[in-house]
């Protein structure tokens, strides 16, 4: 079991922040930050169970890039600056590990960085457009034992995206995260309205955050019956569209594919 952990704190005047935490390339926390009393100091924490997520961490030869992004702006008004740490608690026990299944293979969909510096950029869905992520093979596919799970990261933020949901009756406020496989759409899920903090009133998220805000988990898509289709040998792509995105709204996006194999009693169960 793999545990991450994340503490966090800030004073002065700032407004919430999004960011995350990836390894090489896959996120493992998608978060917001609190919003800090002014004059005053607010300190808050998260745990993430990223077992699914271990073999990114766990029984590695070579050493690992982790990055944290949290873009924030100390200027003028705003003062706060955010101290962030950040840890992995491993807990290993042998007896117990030889009854578990095998850790998913971990396959990280989207782009390489462009500026390790911001991996915030350039994974974004933008207004009508979709997004369309590397093309990529899945060896691992072809087995007829093995369940696929789409583990995608995705909130809204820019134009009226961050609060869609209060959108009527200037538009809808309905959204659906669409995902297309070789430009046909496959799996959809709704997205959960998170009320940030610093939105709507504050009796929403002080003292409590509201459900979901600090740390917000990916979606979990199951793709299953794509399996035989994925392992085929070809190139395959997948595409992220965001049904009723307004014109300036950019939703994040951060997609893992997770590939697990079945035994035999999992099968017969099924």
């Amino acid at each position: 079991m793999v545990v991450l952990e994340m503490e966090a704190a800030v004073d002065g005047r700032q407004f919430d922040r999004m960011g995350g935490f990836w390894i090489d390339n896959c996120k493992l926390l998608h978060l917001t930050t609190a919003e800090p009393l002014n004059p005053g100091r607010v300190a808050w924490s998260v745990e993430r169970d990223v077992t699914p997520f271990a073999r990114m961490l766990v029984g590695r030869s070579m050493p690992f890039d982790a990055i944290l992004d949290i873009p924030n702006i100390v200027q003028g008004p705003y003062t706060g600056v955010i101290n962030v740490t950040v840890r992995a608690l491993i807990y290993y026990d042998p007896q117990r590990s030889m009854q578990l299944a095998p850790l998913p293979l971990v396959f990280p969909l989207r782009a390489p960085f462009r500026d390790p510096r911001s991996p915030l950029k350039g994974a974004i869905v933008s207004g009508t457009e979709r997004l369309k992520l590397p093309p990529f093979r899945c060896e691992a596919c072809g087995s007829s034992s093995v369940q696929l799970e789409l583990a995608l990261y995705s909130t809204g933020h820019g134009g009226a995206e961050e609060f869609y949901y209060l959108e009527a009756p200037g538009g809808s406020p309905f959204r659906e995260l669409i995902v297309y496989l070789d430009g046909e759409p496959v799996a959809a899920t709704v997205p959960f309205p998170v009320v940030y903090t610093g939105g709507i009133n504050p009796l929403l998220w002080r003292p409590l955050s509201a459900i979901l805000a600090l740390n917000v988990p990916p979606y979990s898509l199951d793709l299953t019956p794509l399996a035989p289709l994925l392992g085929d040998g070809a190139e395959h792509y997948f595409e992220i569209g965001v049904l009723n995105n307004s014109k300036t709204g950019q939703w994040n996006i951060d997609p893992i594919l997770l590939v697990s194999r079945m035994d035999v009693a999992q099968l017969c169960e099924h």
